[in-house]
């Protein structure tokens, strides 16, 4: 099963995120019996896939222990949730951990000793926990699974690389490279030397990268040197020099001496260049899958994730998604500069990770839009979260000016025969949202939808008015305006694109002649758009000649109207389309 890895001997390797990663993180999954042990459950944002998969080999309520290797966040974050999915048994950590971990974990905690610690599970299967500080924080440790020699090392012996396939094996190069990105002050640890000669693993599970076991020898050893390889490097090449000088004079030659400082230059440069090259692959290897304005996985990770997630049946898990889009990003790009909407979204960023339930998983999508997964909630109780979350981004005072946000609610319910009919949960999933999205831009801003069959108002609408003349635009504003109707004027042709992309008008009304862009580039370019094309389009010029008549039948115009115009019969046209509209469950 892709992102399940049987090692054998009743251990199994879980990859949360279910890809291939140069980064790769896994966690790892012991059974015996009736009952297992999960090391390193993962970050929180990978706890759905991690359930899932753990599932298929143990319900999670068979579990006596989850085992942490560390005290980073990411680590801790995740263990709130385990008690909602029925898992009731204990924390094993080391004391340091506990302290972050106590801010929100629910499950029983137990922090382990300074040294060594033996604990046992299923028929009497031993495990040893030996805290080993630095690695990379006071509170690491390793695991050792007796039974079958497996040492689980945490970011220790990680790995640059690493892929899902029984081909994929560890390399002592991308280990030392991972090493010296990972700890570059890591040095000489004898106890390290200790604790795997006292251990004897057989083989090294490590978080990040494949197994280690015909190379372990050779990786073990990083931890013996005195010095780093570039400093070995330089007393290697300077002892060379030494040798090869003459006896006399007793002095070296000014020469020798900047050959050996140019070589310790050098060297300490290849060190810095290699360095900085190993972190930009890491980089663009995030960058793919992260969004770069608020840090969010993005689209893509967020598509892969969600068809992992779903069992080859097609049937769906008791989730919910919310896709959250910010309200009015191109009016504060046009007031306040381009680079305003990203601060927006930024500070949305923010907002909800503030607002962030235990259970939620946040995405930026596409555009302005973010999802959040969450996990274990059907529609009424994500319909609640919803509006919370509406609250908190409209109540905060983190913008420029007061903000808001339009959500999105499809209960995975709701894609669950599609999803096994086609085998793309993802595609199901946003053919869906697309249909509340475009729902909530006749709502309006701050609304919320959570069906695809809405009513949307009569009696009232939005109108964008183009028009070249001021005069001629205030004139028949305030007459659409009596009648109720939102009113929404530009003049220029450029501009009447961007506000019917913004405000998504009931009815066009236009001008043939606009300054950039005329009516008919301007309905043309209309018709061209997915989400705008049937947006009713109504022409009004003092020329109306037969080349203009033919010109409004070729780009499918059915209302043209010449100047000047009598107010009761625009507006009764105007009031007509609405209606039409308003009567239609839009799809």
């Amino acid at each position: 099963m892709k992102g399940v890895r049987d090692l054998g001997d009743g251990v199994f390797r879980i990859s949360g995120a279910g890809q291939a990663r140069l980064f790769p993180a896994y966690s790892y999954l012991l059974t015996d019996g009736e009952t297992g042990v999960l090391v390193d459950p993962g970050p929180a944002d990978a706890f759905p896939a991690t359930l899932a998969f753990c599932r298929t080999i143990l319900p999670p309520q068979r579990l006596s222990y989850l085992i942490l290797t560390s005290e980073t966040p990411d680590a801790c974050s995740i263990l709130p949730l385990w008690p909602s999915c029925g898992f009731s048994g204990a924390v094993l950590m080391h004391w340091s951990a506990g302290l972050l971990a106590r801010f929100g974990a629910e499950p029983t905690l137990r922090h382990l000793k300074n040294r060594e610690e033996r604990v046992s599970f299923g028929n009497g299967r031993s495990l040893r926990i030996l805290n080993v500080p630095g690695l990379p924080t006071a509170g690491s440790a390793f695991c050792l699974d007796e039974r079958t020699g497996s040492l689980f090392t945490g970011l220790a012996l990680g790995s640059l690389g690493g892929g899902e396939g029984d081909e994929d094996e560890e390399s002592p190069d991308r280990i030392e490279a991972f090493h010296r990105l990972m700890f570059p002050a890591l040095g000489n640890r004898p106890d390290i030397r200790e604790a795997f000669a006292g251990l004897g693993p057989l083989r090294v599970l490590p978080r990040n990268g494949p197994p280690v076991e015909r190379h372990l020898a050779k990786a073990v050893s990083l931890f013996g040197s005195s010095v780093d390889a570039c400093a070995e490097e330089v007393a290697r090449r300077v002892g060379e020099i030494e040798r090869s000088r003459p006896a006399a004079p007793e002095q070296p030659e000014p020469g020798d001496e900047r050959e050996v400082e140019d070589l310790i230059r050098d060297i300490q440069r290849i060190k810095s260049e290699n360095i900085e090259l190993q972190k930009s692959i890491i980089q663009a290897s995030d960058d793919h899958i992260k969004d770069p304005v608020t840090g969010y996985y993005n689209e893509v990770f967020f598509e892969e994730y969600l068809n992992d997630l779903f069992p080859s049946d097609g049937s769906a898990p008791r989730d919910s998604v919310l896709f959250i889009r910010l309200d009015g990003i191109r009016i504060l790009n046009e007031r306040y500069g381009t680079k305003a909407g990203d601060t927006a979204l930024k500070g949305l960023g923010l907002e909800l990770l503030d607002a962030k339930r235990p259970n939620a998983i946040f995405f930026r999508m596409s555009g302005p839009l973010f999802a959040c997964y969450l996990q274990g909630e059907e529609k009424p109780r994500a319909v609640e979260y919803a509006r919370e979350l509406q609250k908190a981004v409209e109540d905060s005072i983190r913008f420029v000016e007061k903000v808001t946000v339009s959500v999105a609610v499809v209960e995975l319910a709701e894609i669950s025969g599609a999803a096994a009919e086609s085998g793309r949960p993802y595609s199901s999933l946003m053919k869906i949202a697309k249909e509340r999205l475009r729902l909530l831009d006749k709502l309006g801003p701050a609304s919320l939808c959570s069906e695809s069959a809405v009513t949307l108002r009569s009696g009232h609408g939005t109108v964008l008015l183009i028009e070249a003349s001021p005069f001629d635009a205030d004139i028949t504003r305030k007459v659409l305006e009596r009648e109720g109707l939102e009113v929404h004027t530009v003049t220029k042709g450029s501009e009447a694109l961007e506000q019917a992309d913004l405000h998504r008008p009931d009815v066009i009304v236009s001008e043939i002649y606009i300054s950039q862009m005329d009516g008919f580039q301007i309905r043309q370019r209309l018709r061209a758009s997915q989400d705008l094309k049937n947006i009713p389009f109504i022409l009004v010029s003092r020329d109306k000649g037969e080349s203009a008549l033919q010109r409004a039948f070729d780009l499918g115009i059915l209302h043209f109207f010449k100047k000047p115009v009598q107010p009761a019969e625009l507006t009764g046209v105007i009031k007509l389309l609405i209606g039409k509209a308003s009567e239609e469950h839009r799809p």
